[in-house]
């Protein structure tokens, strides 16, 4: 009988520890974004577990994850985009640039898994493109860029799209810069936006963009 119950029990202790393995693996897996703030430089860390890349951010930026509601001028629905994942966006505080014509500045990534290089080399984009597209070294890295813009209703929009193979996963990283023409306010006065300070910041997050595996 004591046997028996011995084995009662091991059967339950090895049940119990197969469920634990199964439940930290799936946490494990599910947890694919990671937000890790580092106190001594005032920057917090974005980890994508899934894609194996992180990027550092200033903490007063905003993080999202969902951001299809973003105005993506350069959408490519019958080449890159039609395969890729949205996987976060990180937007510059509009209080950055207060009373002037600055709507919104934002780095979006998105990757796709199983396509040719060439195919990620493709860019099938109908709007005005402002340079050809060429290969550009940041930190170390060889990414396909290409620049664009469109305008709407007195809205500017102005777009610096880089692509990367890496491990067979395309990565496409956005900067993206959107102002308007607010016109004349009798009770606020509206300047210019200073274009270079934001591409700086925008500039700034990708070349401390990398992969961690």
């Amino acid at each position: 009988m004591k046997q028996k119950m011995l084995g009662y029990i091991f059967i339950f202790l090895a049940f119990a520890a197969v469920v634990s393995l199964v439940y930290y693996q799936k946490i494990n897996n599910n947890i694919s974004n990671l937000q890790i703030l580092d106190s001594q430089t005032g920057v917090k860390v974005y980890t994508n577990k899934a894609y194996g890349f992180e990027i550092q951010y200033p903490v007063n930026y905003i993080l999202a994850t969902n951001y299809q509601d973003k105005f993506e001028i350069g959408l490519d629905p019958y080449g890159f985009e039609a395969n890729a994942n949205l996987i976060a966006s990180i937007d510059l505080p509009q209080s950055l640039y207060p009373n002037s014509n600055f709507v919104e500045a934002y780095v979006f990534i998105d990757a796709a898994k199983n396509i040719t290089e060439a195919k990620c080399k493709t860019f099938t984009i109908k709007v005005q493109k402002l340079s050809k597209p060429h290969d550009e070294i940041i930190n170390s890295l060889t990414y396909y860029t290409i620049d664009y813009m469109a305008r709407k209703a007195g809205n500017y929009y102005e777009s610096k799209t880089y692509r990367i193979m890496h491990n067979n996963i395309c990565y496409e990283i956005n900067l993206n810069f959107h102002t308007a023409n607010f016109g004349k306010s009798p009770n606020v006065t509206i300047t210019q936006v200073n274009d270079k300070d934001v591409w700086n910041k925008l500039g700034n997050m990708l070349k401390i963009f990398k992969y961690v595996y």
